[in-house]
């Protein structure tokens, strides 16, 4: 290269070194070497550019539906509250009878719709009933009225041991309820399965709120005690329930034998025991429950009888009586001393070697630590 040229060459150099310091000295930055990274920024910026706008749509569609969730509560506040204020009671009745009604007329109603109002049953019974409404609150005749067009019209030949009671209140709504007056305990098998007969005859349109009682000797039973149990555990129920009736308020029971008695006088529950002749009131956890056909002892019981001790450890028992240990498990392990939550009677002195017994005579639970034996 000759001297001109590398004159021209240092000229040329000399001349992008200038510029490099002018516009360093221009942007405090040489933006002519950031034009080499700008592909590789830019594609970052892309990149956090899609990512936020996908953050942005997320951000909003959950304000959005926020948004909507909230006008949904405002408005289901809002419908309360007129409820509470202007209740809409076919509504309410659909809801809970799970049938059609409708208003037939307006029997004695005021400027702001309260008042006393006839309403049918929208099918094929032509059925009529009442409801008083007063602003946000109502009271209807429907289940008494219901008992009621079923019961007059019941065939059954035990329909005459049912006497029917029938009244109204202050606003017309009416109150009806049979009783079946028996004489002897025997008579209750007969008053349910009739009951049953009526709860048949109605079909779908029983309902479970009837009112049906059973009356012997001045006390009154509801009759089913759930409509969901055996015809047999109710009748079971409502003998014990009248039995220990009578013993406990010294009613003489008639016709009845000394070993229906025995089997009879069982309460459900039994809340004190007899310790030694000393009576001991039983806590929530240390209750005694008649269950299919015999009484639960809890093992926490142990607590009430000397000599024994018992201590939780991990959440389950740990019993010390008569020098040995057990322990409370889910399975039951009498090699290894595990035992369960709660046995019967018979089942708890044969393991514990306790002298528990029950006397029916006076309904309680006898703890005999003075090893004299027991009924």
């Amino acid at each position: 290269m000759g001297t001109q040229e590398e004159e021209d060459w240092r000229k040329v150099e000399q001349d992008c070194k200038n510029r490099e310091e002018k516009i360093k000295a221009e942007y405090g930055v040489d933006i002519t070497k950031l034009k080499m990274v700008d592909k590789k920024t830019q594609k970052k910026i892309e990149k956090i550019n899609k990512n936020l706008e996908k953050a942005l749509k997320g951000f909003f569609i959950a304000i959005g539906i926020i948004y909507f969730l909230i006008i949904l509560y405002v408005r289901s506040m809002y419908l309360n509250l007129q409820d509470r204020m202007d209740v809409n009671f076919i509504e309410r009745l659909k809801e809970i009878y799970d049938a059609k009604f409708k208003i037939e007329k307006e029997l004695d109603v005021d400027e702001k719709g309260n008042g006393l109002y006839l309403v049918k049953v929208d099918d094929n019974r032509n059925f009529e009933f009442l409801v008083y409404k007063d602003g946000g609150q109502y009271n209807d005749d429907y289940s008494d009225r219901s008992l009621k067009y079923y019961f007059e019209a019941w065939n059954n030949e035990n329909k005459s041991m049912f006497e029917a009671q029938e009244s109204v209140d202050e606003n017309g709504i009416m109150d009806y309820r049979i009783i079946a007056k028996v004489n002897e305990i025997s008579e209750i098998d007969k008053a349910v399965n009739s009951y049953i007969d009526l709860i048949n005859s109605a079909g779908e349109y029983y309902l479970n709120n009837w009112l049906s009682l059973i009356s012997h000797d001045g006390y009154m039973q509801v009759i089913l005690s759930s409509p969901t149990d055996s015809i047999e555990y109710n009748i079971d129920f409502l003998k014990r329930d009248d039995v220990v009736w009578h013993i406990r308020n010294n009613v003489e029971l008639t016709n009845f034998t000394e070993e229906e008695k025995e089997k009879y006088a069982r309460p459900s529950i039994i809340t004190e025991v007899n310790i030694n002749g000393d009576k001991k009131g039983l806590a929530t956890e240390t209750i005694i429950i008649y269950i299919d056909g015999e009484y639960k002892i809890p093992i926490s019981i142990f607590e009430f009888i000397p000599g024994a001790t018992i201590k939780i450890e991990n959440g389950q028992r740990v019993i010390t009586y008569k020098g040995k240990t057990y322990k409370e498990g889910k399975k039951e392990d009498l090699s290894k001393n595990i035992v369960l939550y709660s046995y019967g009677i018979d089942k708890f002195n044969e393991i514990f070697g306790t002298n528990i017994y029950y006397d029916y005579n006076t309904l309680q639970i006898r703890i005999n630590t003075e090893d004299s034996g027991g009924n």
